[in-house]
């Protein structure tokens, strides 16, 4: 089992206007969501609030790390990565 943390994100702006925050909310709430499934994270649950000169997000329950995967690559077939006289070739 992963240990699991809190995490704060604080982000100071210029005046927003009232009618624009939500969207600015919204936002945030989604870059982090697509972070969250591209880093293969995880998180319990988040908040994204905030005031017309500052927007917060709050998570609780964020993995504290990725948790880890075996990758399998492949190269080419033996007889194209190595010449005739046993020396690599510049598909190996």
């Amino acid at each position: 089992m992963l240990d699991k943390c809190r995490f704060l994100l604080e982000l100071g702006a210029e005046e927003i206007p009232d009618k624009q925050l939500e969207i600015a909310f919204e936002s945030v709430s989604n870059g982090f969501t697509r972070f969250l499934q591209e880093m293969q994270l995880s998180c319990d649950t988040f908040l994204v609030s905030g005031t017309p000169r500052r927007i917060f997000l709050r998570a609780e329950g964020l993995q504290a790390k990725q948790e880890d995967v075996e990758v399998l690559k492949t190269g080419p077939a033996i007889n194209i990565a190595y010449a005739s006289e046993g020396v690599l070739s510049q598909a190996g």
